[in-house]
Order: C-alpha cells, then sequence, then structure tokens
C-alpha cells in the first residue's frame, strides 16, 4: 500500500505531465485531475485534523 505523501505526489506529477503533454491548464481533462488532487488534498488534511484515538478534550470556560 502507498503512503499518502506517494499518492499525492504521484497525483501532482501526473497531473503536470498531462498538462504538458495536452499543452494546456484549463483543458477538461486536467481540469477533472486538478480537481481529483484538490479532493485528495482535503481529504488528507481532514484525518490530519480528526483527533487520534484516546485523546480526551476537555472544553474550559472562558469568562
Amino acid at each position: 500500500m502507498y503512503s499518502k505523501e506517494h499518492k499525492l505526489e504521484q497525483l501532482r506529477a501526473q497531473l503536470v505531465s498531462q498538462a504538458l503533454k495536452v499543452g494546456s491548464f484549463t483543458d477538461e481533462r486536467i481540469v477533472r485531475l486538478s480537481q481529483e488532487l484538490d479532493k485528495y488534498i482535503v481529504d488528507c488534511q481532514k484525518s490530519m485534523l480528526q483527533p487520534s484515538p484516546g485523546y480526551y478534550y476537555k472544553k474550559t470556560s472562558t469568562g
């Protein structure tokens, strides 16, 4: 299984390679690849923000 970083780099490299081949970053295929990469980045960021198992958060009052 690949790491998240490896998949991220693979998607990024694919995006750049295809954009250079097509000659445009606005081509529909390139935009789809870019959106896929964006979604993967957001998913990775969300997973990094989730507390780890056993994490305890106690809300404190302010005032």
